[in-house]
């Protein structure tokens, strides 16, 4: 048995998720050598903005599907070979919510091929409501062969995922809702689980009281941050020892590496 003492250097793997526009993708092309998995087809403005500062975003053709159908269309599958015999130091999956959408037809697909009784068109159609756990599995798979991509093949992995609201029902407290990755909830363990850290970015928000009133009024410094450890208001953790908040800026790569 090989015993390990020290730090060790080893490849990542992250989530980063925010609102549209707040800048999730742009933050990963500062990413060691990336290369991005295309499966929302919004990098073109992203390219273009890198282009004006001689910056050359490395990128698959557009990817809707699971595996390759004929000449054009390339899947998934077939991406993430490409992406693990290249020489490209981190894979950027773009984004979450498009790769669920991806997992979502094979699961329909496959579901039909073994009840061709019954053809479906949506996971909710499938009995006894199993359609959901059959995507959680769909995901358990995905985040077992990035594991496979970060760990066999030394490659660091940004998943980008969308923001959205989610109910929060806490036995020791009030309910309350809270910003979460735009995934099913069903879904949501396999991702967050398997991931080194879970970065949340947003415009930094403060709030001061209005004049002659009790009541406080929300306003935004302009800052672009990023959260790295959870708080009730949304989802955040990670493994590096990194501070409650950032500033979203490619430094904090840097940060994981040492």
């Amino acid at each position: 048995m090989e015993i390990h003492s020290g730090k060790k250097e080893s490849a990542w793997k992250i989530v980063i998720y925010g609102t549209p526009g707040i800048g999730k993708s742009t933050l990963a092309a500062f990413a060691p050598k990336p290369l991005f998995l295309d499966l929302e087809n919004g990098l073109d403005l992203i390219s273009n903005q890198l282009e004006k500062k001689d910056l050359l975003l490395s990128r698959s053709p557009k990817i809707d599907q699971w595996e390759t159908a004929g000449e054009k269309n390339i899947g998934f599958l077939e991406a993430l070979k490409f992406a693990a015999e290249s020489d490209y130091k981190t894979i950027v999956i773009d984004t979450i919510s498009a790769l669920e959408q991806i997992l979502t037809a094979k699961a329909v697909a496959d579901y039909n091929l073994s009840s061709p009784k019954k053809i479906i068109v949506s996971l909710a159609e499938i009995p006894f409501n199993q359609g959901f756990d059959i995507l959680s599995a769909q995901w358990s798979l995905v985040m077992k062969m990035l594991t496979r991509l970060q760990k066999g093949y030394d490659k660091n992995i940004i998943l980008i995922g969308h923001s959205t609201i989610q109910r929060v029902e806490d036995p020791t407290t009030e309910n309350y809702d809270r910003f979460s990755i735009d995934t099913h909830k069903k879904c949501l363990a396999s991702i967050v689980n398997n991931c080194d850290a879970v970065l949340f970015a947003r415009m930094e928000v403060m709030t001061r009281n209005k004049e002659n009133s009790e009541k406080k009024r929300a306003f935004s410094t302009g800052e672009r941050v990023l959260f790295c450890l959870e708080q009730p208001s949304f989802l955040a953790k990670n493994r590096f020892g990194l501070p409650e908040k950032m500033k979203m800026d490619q430094n904090i790569f840097g940060e994981m590496a040492k």
